[in-house]
């Protein structure tokens, strides 16, 4: 697997994408909703992937709207926004905004616009399984 590593401008939440495929392969998405649209998002995932996010102690900031079911993740400090994730079922899946890889270039090909309002909750749980990348989730606890 590849390794790609980023995280927010300050630095105060890091990131760390894994994926067996190749950047020009990954789909890039543009969701069409109020909050990605003004976030200008490009995000990736890879259900047989793996994703690490890292925040130190007090710096994310989770943010639900719409069914309430997914915490999209801004840094607290510059405001960067990082990605998603979505626990059901004893898993944890997200996607990462591919703008906060140190590698961004590499993910140029051009975003898919993406249009989810239709979906009902148990479809949009279902497709996030299928495609989104398992998450670990870790935070500082202390400043020490």
């Amino acid at each position: 697997m590849r390794r790609y590593q980023g995280g927010c401008h300050c630095g105060a939440i890091k990131v760390v994408f894994e994926s067996a495929v190749e950047p020009a392969d990954l789909e890039i998405r543009a969701c069409g909703c109020g909050f990605c649209t003004r976030h200008s998002t490009r995000t990736i995932t890879d259900p047989a992937g793996r994703l690490v996010l890292h925040a130190a102690k007090d710096a994310a900031v989770t943010y639900r709207f719409a069914m309430g079911i997914t915490d999209f993740i801004l840094c607290g400090q510059c405001g960067c926004y990082i990605g998603a994730l979505m626990e059901d079922g004893g898993e944890r899946v997200g996607i990462v905004n591919s703008r906060m890889l140190d590698d961004r270039t590499i993910f140029d090909a051009p975003a898919t616009s993406r249009d989810y309002s239709a979906e009902d909750e148990d479809g949009r749980r279902a497709r996030r399984h299928a495609t989104w990348t398992p998450v670990t989730w870790e935070h500082d606890t202390d400043t020490a």
